[in-house]
């Protein structure tokens, strides 16, 4: 704890001041020392925060694009895989992918399980969604599975402007 003296006539009083409690001076008011801190601390806050804000302003509109294309690769795979596959009842496809592990093009992939789920009524809850692990680098793949019909197709992204120049869909069936 600080120890302040003030003389009060002849005698030497001493004050205690916490360090948690701001300075008053003798009006009741805060010291101008003290006022000048406080503003730089709310001056560095705000502008830690304006920096926090800006940062999310500017790359959240990319991740909306971003999650527009994953969602495309996911849905075009998986209503691809429902026209080959004979319309499978909903809920009744087995469907074994790296969707959310792997990175395409720097784009994450967890949309696509989210199209893919959609189109074909398959969740990891029900055990007919299936998500493997797998590193960010490998190609995605999605592998449909009709229990009905006996059939199956195994579809793979590597690139999407390497599959988009090549031909016209996305994928590559195998």
């Amino acid at each position: 704890m600080k120890k302040d003296r003030a003389i009060a006539g002849k005698r030497v009083m001493k004050i205690r001041r916490d360090r948690n409690v701001p300075p008053i001076n003798r009006r009741g008011f805060l010291s101008p020392y003290f006022r000048r801190q406080m503003m730089i601390k709310k001056s560095f806050i705000l502008s830690i925060l304006m920096v926090l804000f800006y940062t999310t302003a500017t790359f959240g509109a990319a991740d909306k694009d971003a999650y527009k294309n994953a969602y495309t690769i996911g849905s075009e795979s998986a209503s691809y895989a429902m026209k080959k596959l004979q319309k499978p009842q909903a809920g009744k496809i087995l469907v074994i992918t790296n969707a959310g592990f792997v990175r395409i093009d720097g784009i994450e992939s967890p949309p696509a399980l989210d199209a893919v789920s959609k189109i074909t009524g398959a969740s990891i809850g029900s055990g007919s969604l299936i998500s493997l692990h797998s590193a960010p680098q490998r190609p995605l793949f999605f592998f449909f599975y009709n229990p009905n019909k006996g059939d199956s197709l195994y579809l793979e992204f590597s690139s999407i402007q390497k599959d988009a120049k090549k031909n016209k869909t996305l994928y590559r069936e195998i």
